[in-house]
């Protein structure tokens, strides 16, 4: 690894220090006894003894989670409150040899997955390190996804490696809107290098199709906008782009593209055009403790995703898109049920994009190895600016998306 390594290796232990779950319940339930401990269960009492220990004596606390592990070995917040013990002391072979432990209790944890990678990779092991950190470069977290391929391409080394610097990905999510009869086809496609000292950089060539299967154009060319009827953009982009990545521990990025559009119905207007579009993007995920000991017990999460951009097409208006989902995640069936709320706002006011929607949701992820989920959600929807009078500014909607993304 080159000499630009050591910055990379202090943030990735910086990360392995604040990214694992530490907390313990002391409501522990094992495949054996599934009943709810109290003061003077020896479990419980082991519990509170380290709680009251860990800060002012860590080899104590240290010796009481090994009892742990033998009375409760199948716990895996044991073996993760071991590992960050070890960790503050030091000990990073030790802490490998504990999360070790964790991860064949909970292999889908990919919060785990990532600290072993962190480990390894502190310990000088990088040909290890990287194997670890590609298992997660199919991740459904774009965030971890993220993390790991720059982790891979800082690990096996600089720019003169073969194909090291460059990146392709393909973006497909066809999606059905109940309320309006219609499906909507978005596909993108991109390819270009890495830049910057640490890679967060990125310019690409890229290629893009929208089309949904109610929009219409003027059949009627005597009559400008006689019976045209638009929904979605229903073009193909072609042109180049860039991103930034301005701090590597924050997940936003700003970006510009540039290209030409090709309006695939006859809106009226000549169908080439400019398109321009620049902003800043940004999406987060947070595993939060699961509800039980269970291996299998689903954890509650939480994902953001923002988007505030220009475009072009839209006269150069600002649009806002802001989303939150938070839910039960099974890891082991890849499926998620959530509560989500959506918000869109438009500088120019126009009344479609200016709304607010909230409902449930449920997404499965039917294939580990394949990048491809499919969810159903029953959104209601609230036009919050600029209404009609003869339109509703109320509406429910049930939307079925297929979403896929893979990046080479």
């Amino acid at each position: 690894m080159r000499d630009s390594r050591y910055p990379f290796v202090k943030m990735l232990w910086v990360l392995s220090l604040s990214g694992l779950a530490l907390t313990a319940p002391l409501a522990y339930a094992d495949s054996e006894d599934r009943t709810e401990l109290r003061p003077g269960h020896p479990v419980y009492d082991l519990w509170d003894q380290f709680y009251k220990t860990e800060k002012n004596n860590p080899a104590q606390a240290e010796q009481i989670l090994i009892q742990l592990t033998e009375k409760t070995p199948q716990d895996v917040r044991v073996w993760k409150s071991l590992t960050y013990l070890q960790i503050n002391q030091k000990r990073p072979e030790d802490a490998l040899k504990s999360i070790t432990q964790a991860r064949e209790l909970s292999p889908q944890d990919e919060e785990l997955t990532l600290q072993q990678a962190y480990l390894l990779n502190g310990l000088g092991r990088n040909a290890e390190a990287v194997s670890v950190f590609k298992t997660l470069q199919n991740s459904q977290n774009p965030q971890t996804k993220a993390t790991a391929d720059q982790a891979v391409l800082n690990l096996q080394g600089d720019q003169s490696s073969t194909g090291s610097a460059y990146f392709a990905d393909i973006y497909f999510s066809p999606s059905y809107e109940d309320r309006f009869s219609m499906g909507v086809s978005p596909l993108k496609a991109r390819a270009g290098r890495y830049f910057g000292e640490s890679q967060q950089g990125q310019v690409y060539g890229f290629a893009s199709l929208n089309r949904d299967t109610k929009s219409k154009g003027n059949t009627n060319p005597a009559t400008l906008h006689s019976n045209a009827l638009i929904f979605d953009d229903n073009a193909a982009i072609a042109g180049v782009g860039v991103s930034y990545q301005p701090w590597l521990n924050v997940p936003v990025r700003t970006y510009a593209e540039v290209g030409v559009s090709y309006d695939l119905i006859d809106r009226d207007r000549s169908r080439t055009r400019e398109s321009v579009v620049a902003g800043v993007t940004g999406y987060e995920e947070w595993q939060h403790q699961k509800l039980t000991e269970n291996a299998s017990s689903p954890n509650w999460y939480t994902d953001a995703y923002g988007n505030i951009a220009t475009y072009s097409r839209e006269d150069y208006s600002v649009l806002s898109d802001l989303r939150v989902r938070s839910g039960l995640y099974f890891a082991d069936h890849g499926l998620k049920f959530y509560g989500k709320v959506h918000a869109i706002n438009d500088t120019a006011q126009r009344y479609y994009n200016n709304l607010i929607e909230v409902g449930p949701g449920i997404s499965w992820k039917p294939f580990k190895q394949f990048p491809a989920t499919l969810s159903v959600e029953k959104m209601y929807g609230k036009y919050i600016s600029g209404t009609p009078s003869e339109i509703k500014n109320t509406y429910d909607n049930t939307r079925v998306e297929l979403t896929f993304y893979h990046g080479f």
